[in-house]
């Protein structure tokens, strides 16, 4: 399985309207926020089974800006 990271946030509030707003214009339905210690959230879509699934999503990112995306093995 792989995760495709969008970002990292100090605050998840800031975290989670971003997800939000990404729900909103991709349709993406897969993303989500995870603590990953008192001062880090990370957002992120997947899990993703196949490679093809990431690669389309990655594209739809890609298009609205994110351009340093990154590809974790989960």
């Amino acid at each position: 399985n792989f995760i495709l990271v969008i970002s990292d946030f100090y605050f998840k509030d800031s975290a989670n309207k971003l997800k939000e707003e990404l729900i909103k214009k991709t349709k993406i339905n897969n993303i989500s926020v995870k603590k990953i210690n008192d001062k880090k959230y990370r957002l992120f879509v997947g899990p993703f089974k196949n490679f093809k699934a990431l690669k389309t999503t990655y594209i739809s990112l890609n298009k609205l800006g994110f351009e340093d995306l990154i590809v974790h093995r989960e």
